[in-house]
């Protein structure tokens, strides 16, 4: 069975983690609208979309936590999700346990207004997997071989 990765760039090395775990060394986050969630998370076929008051604590990668009851269900055939753009990993509906990582992360941010958010597509993790290291490198040295992309 093939492994798929999840890689990155970040402070000018890549990290890479398996699809369905959370980067490790990165605290959790439980978001609601006690710790700062704005609006509805709802699910696509890109995953859970969640917008919260910026937070600079977010990592692409790092867990989070949101209870299902708040997420809007899916609007659309949930075999869609079959299809995705990820080559077919499947980690982009609904979580049993409530347990997310970030995939995508943005912050927003305007001096001349309101909109200070950070919004993030976020993908169900497996929190019966054991935690796996992530590789963290730059170049051939991030464990990742001369075998291309």
């Amino acid at each position: 069975m093939d492994k798929k990765y999840f890689a990155f760039p970040e402070d000018g090395q890549i990290v890479v983690i398996p699809y369905g775990q959370v980067r490790q060394g990165v605290p959790p986050v439980t978001l609601n609208a006690q710790t700062g969630m704005v609006g509805v998370p709802e699910v696509t076929t890109n995953g859970v979309v969640v917008r919260s008051l910026i937070n600079t604590n977010y990592r692409l990668g790092g867990p989070l936590s949101i209870n299902n009851n708040l997420i809007n269900p899916p609007q659309f055939d949930p075999a869609f999700l079959q299809l995705n753009q990820f080559g077919g990993v499947d980690n982009t509906g609904l979580s049993p346990t409530g347990s997310y990582y970030i995939v995508q992360l943005v912050h927003v941010g305007d001096t001349r207004g309101n909109d200070w958010y950070s919004e993030m597509v976020c993908w169900t993790a497996d929190a019966s997997a054991p935690p796996e290291q992530a590789i963290v490198g730059t170049g051939s040295d991030a464990g990742l071989g001369t075998g291309g992309w």
